[in-house]
């Protein structure tokens, strides 16, 4: 049976008994004397085995249908953009006084093309979900539901989504696994914690995170939006990939916000946090959505994190710039010194890289005025030392003279009191380049080590 009608008839068959039970199941005089939302009515009283029991002879009674539904799991995996309806479990408006969980075990052999459980304008004292094993589309919506205590969704094969909007959890809300999409809109939580998840999308839109957040081994493939939300008090990002970086527009974020090991346009390069520019949208929003990044940890006063924002939004807005599909534009000149002040010092970033670039620069003077002491000094003096100069390793190593001299003395050898200085044209222009670059990476490196470990300024936690 493929005619869409028909499957249409049979699902209306299915939720008219679905709802006949659901009414068998919590008569609608038995009420909580705890009020609904929203000047709903009151709530019905459930505890958790009895709602088990019902999702279970829910499940039980669409599979008596399976026989008439006609898609083969062939069929399935080629059902394109719209698909059949799913089955739809409806648990709104309960109050469970106790801890409700839900494991797979009530989804052995379920064949339709996805369950949907709504849980919207309910009450839970605690709610935990964990499916291991289960393969198939699972939708969950929490719409007006509150959590009084934890809430814990694990789904670790499922193509799994949660819709909440106005959603409350009094302590802590963990979800784990692989979801398609999360979208939680003006809701209240106390600490939000991902761990371990493979997610397309996650939209935390305008909400109130009053402890926190804690997203740790996470991998979004798409995008990631805390847009218009307040994180207090904690916000961790550890060991993530980010095809986009995450949308901080108008974010609140507390002055405690650390990206540790994190990793953008799923790059392998965790030292550098690279972003790869694989498409034209990530291409024009990546520095925009750094940008936003840079300016919520500068009101947190998250000084640290600001700056590498800031690293992160100068270097993908070169590389957006060398793409002729690129709305951001920069000349060749600017594309240049970007690109050197990001190998010197990583936008001020690395004092490592700094220093490092400093010995480098310097080391390979010495070799170039070694080249000469070796090759073309032999008949000719190349070097004038100063008579006052008593060290015998200095006078007799003139090339190592004049490169530390330029290094840390820049510009003496012009001086007439220098320790050495150049009797030809081509030695005083390599000894004044080298004195301008050891001045220039020095600058850097000196504004690396202010950058580092100045005091963060104007935030604080919200």
């Amino acid at each position: 049976m493929n005619d869409a009608q028909d499957h249409a008839d049979l699902m209306d068959r299915v939720e008219w008994e679905l709802a006949a039970l659901r009414e068998s199941t919590f008569p609608s005089g038995r009420l909580s004397a705890c009020e609904g939302h929203d000047g709903l009515p009151l709530l019905h009283m459930v505890m958790a085995a009895e709602l088990l029991s019902f999702i279970q002879e829910s499940i039980s009674l669409a599979h008596q249908h399976e026989d008439e539904w006609g898609f083969t799991a062939e069929d399935l995996l080629h059902i394109g953009v719209n698909p059949p309806r799913g089955l739809l479990i409806d648990c709104t408006s309960l109050h469970i006084p106790d801890s409700f969980s839900m494991e797979e075990n009530i989804l052995a052999d379920f064949g339709w093309y996805y369950i949907e459980f709504d849980f919207s304008r309910s009450i839970f004292k605690h709610m935990n979900i964990r499916f291991e094993s289960y393969a198939k589309r699972v939708e969950f919506i929490l719409n007006a539901t509150t959590i009084m205590g934890s809430g814990d969704i694990s789904l670790q094969k499922s193509s799994a989504t949660i819709y909440a909007t106005d959603f409350s959890v009094k302590e802590i809300f963990r979800t784990s696994g692989s979801f398609n999409l999360i979208e939680i809109k003006r809701s209240e939580i106390a600490f939000l914690e991902i761990h371990g998840a493979r997610i397309r999308r996650a939209h935390i839109i305008n909400c109130n995170i009053s402890d926190g957040i804690n997203i740790r081994r996470a991998t979004i493939l798409e995008d990631i939006s805390f847009r218009e939300s307040r994180i207090k008090l904690i916000a961790t990002f550890d060991d993530c990939k980010f095809e986009l970086p995450p949308d901080f527009h108008d974010v609140s974020a507390p002055s405690e916000t650390t990206f540790l090991h994190t990793e953008y346009g799923l790059a392998k390069d965790k030292k550098r946090s690279e972003v790869f520019i694989t498409n034209k949208q990530i291409m024009n929003d990546t520095p925009g959505r750094f940008r936003a990044l840079r300016i919520a940890m500068k009101k947190a006063g998250a000084q640290h994190e600001e700056a590498e924002f800031f690293a992160q939004e100068l270097r993908s807005r070169r590389r957006a710039a060398l793409s002729s599909d690129s709305h951001i534009k920069m000349d060749m000149a600017e594309i240049a010194i970007s690109w050197l002040y990001d190998q010197i010092s990583a936008f001020g970033t690395s004092i490592w890289r700094a220093l490092l670039s400093f010995i480098l620069w310097n080391f390979a003077f010495w070799c170039v005025f070694y080249i000469f002491e070796i090759f073309f000094c032999n008949n000719k003096q190349c070097f004038l030392i100063n008579k006052n100069l008593e060290s015998k390793i200095f006078s007799e190593h003139p090339a190592l003279t004049i490169a530390m001299q330029n290094a840390l003395s820049p510009l003496s050898i012009f001086a007439s009191n220098a320790f050495i200085n150049a009797n030809s044209i081509t030695l005083l222009a390599l000894s004044l380049l080298q004195s301008i670059g050891s001045v220039g990476i020095a600058a850097l490196l000196l504004l690396a080590i202010k950058g580092r470990f100045q005091r963060g300024g104007g935030g604080s936690s919200a």
